[in-house]
């Protein structure tokens, strides 16, 4: 008879199901601890962030992007993700000093080394990391959006590149254009175009590439 060799076959495919339901703990802001299921996003969760003018929304939007983004020395996720600046507000010294506060707080107070030199060009280092995991993009009109979106879905599904979440900031963007500026819906530039039709050629570009991509956040003005 022939000898029987013992195979061990790992049924449960757990591999498998923590990917699906991977999670993002974002441990270092107050505010997304109390309000988004204590600060815990799954994969493919979305939220939307809303307000009135100047209230913070971009702010807040910025220390999700710091716990995102921030290497692991930092306790961030060091994860890449993709930045559309709908209104051009992004503040890269706000970033800066969310990353630096990270960098005092599980660097310097975690190491007896005093040398500040050092200390400082680490700090660099990290920050210059942390920020190359943001793909940064302006966003000039509504056009513009949907060309950058459907280029973004193109990519992602030849896995040219890898990316774990989308930020639009924001969505009220929408509210004051009125004109499409590139030649992407008619051969006649200018075009007039409804916000809410511009809208919806957006969201029918982003459904296409959501899954691909973990998780998606966005902010939207409330207007009085």
């Amino acid at each position: 008879m022939k000898k029987m060799t013992k195979i061990d076959i790992d049924c449960t495919c757990l591999d498998l199901f923590e990917e699906h339901n991977k999670s993002y703990y974002f441990n270092d802001c107050a505010i997304l601890k109390k309000c988004i299921k204590n600060g815990i996003l799954k994969k493919c969760d979305s939220v939307c962030i809303y307000g009135k003018e100047n209230c913070g929304k971009t702010l807040l939007l910025t220390e999700i992007l710091a716990d995102l983004t921030a290497v692991k020395e930092l306790k961030g996720m060091n994860c890449k993700v993709v930045y559309l600046d709908c209104d051009l507000s992004f503040n890269y010294k706000n970033y800066e000093n969310i990353i630096n506060k990270k960098f005092d707080k599980y660097i310097i107070k975690n190491n007896k080394n005093n040398n500040i030199c050092t200390y400082n060009d680490l700090k660099k280092v990290y920050g210059d990391n942390s920020f190359s995991n943001i793909y940064y993009i302006q966003i000039l009109n509504p056009g513009h959006l949907i060309v950058v979106l459907n280029t973004l879905k193109n990519l992602l599904e030849g896995k040219n590149i890898f990316i774990e979440a989308l930020f639009i900031d924001s969505l009220s963007f929408w509210n004051f254009c009125k004109y499409d500026k590139i030649n992407f819906f008619s051969d006649n530039n200018y075009v007039q175009r409804k916000p809410s039709d511009l809208l919806e050629y957006a969201f029918t570009s982003y459904f296409k590439i959501k899954e691909n991509i973990s998780i998606s956040i966005f902010l939207y003005q409330i207007i009085n």
